[in-house]
């Protein structure tokens, strides 16, 4: 990734209407799954965190848990369109994509499938993705995008994604001081005021 910005926010779409429990997981990837009324609710309460915080343009991956997340937000912070751009999508996991797995360590990004999309022509494509939202130093971006993304950003900026950064509707600040210093990234919380009841309703009609 190649940027001459000082400054981004990237957040993690809000969890997608799969169903889960606490012993397995979904496998996405590219599967285009909606929002479900949790992940609707993540993204609400990151656009209350993100409230005042200058942002300006908004890019998403044209998935579809990802861009319902981007247009909440941008509904409560007054941003107008969303720049969509297919190469912010989540890895491709072949024959893994649809599956439970159990959440006993393992990870989908361990695993090996000749259909699955390489690691390092995920990174290429994120971070080609990336630098196109990131270009130019005008105003300030926020990227909209899936967990995958954030391992090419800790790889790429040679940082340690804070705890609490990988979660759905987590929001990420990534800052340095100059050009030439190293990035930092701090993860931005959302306001307790937003559990508030109703709350649920609302975000859905956004």
């Amino acid at each position: 990734m190649h940027t001459d910005r000082d400054e981004f926010f990237c957040l993690r779409h809000g969890k997608a209407n799969f169903r889960e429990t606490d012993f397995e997981k979904k496998v996405y990837g590219h599967r285009d799954i909606p929002l479900n009324e949790t992940g609707a609710v993540q993204a609400i309460i990151a656009a209350y965190s993100l409230l005042g915080r200058g942002i300006t343009r908004i890019y998403s991956s044209d998935l579809s848990r990802a861009f319902e997340s981007a247009k909440i937000v941008a509904a409560r912070i007054g941003v107008d369109g969303i720049h969509t751009d297919k190469r912010l999508r989540e890895r491709y996991f072949g024959d893994y994509e649809g599956k439970m797995i159990k959440r006993d360590g393992h990870s989908a990004w361990t695993f090996t499938d000749k259909e699955a999309e390489p690691h390092e022509a995920f990174a290429r494509r994120i971070n080609e993705g990336l630098s196109s939202a990131l270009e130019g130093t005008d105003g300030l971006p926020l990227i909209v995008s899936h967990g995958g993304m954030r391992r090419v950003l800790q790889a790429g900026l040679g940082i340690v994604i804070p705890d609490g950064g990988e979660v759905h509707g987590g929001v990420l600040h990534f800052w340095r001081r100059t050009t030439s210093s190293p990035w930092q990234a701090e993860v931005v919380k959302g306001q307790e005021s937003v559990h508030a009841p109703g709350l649920r309703t609302i975000a859905l009609a956004c």
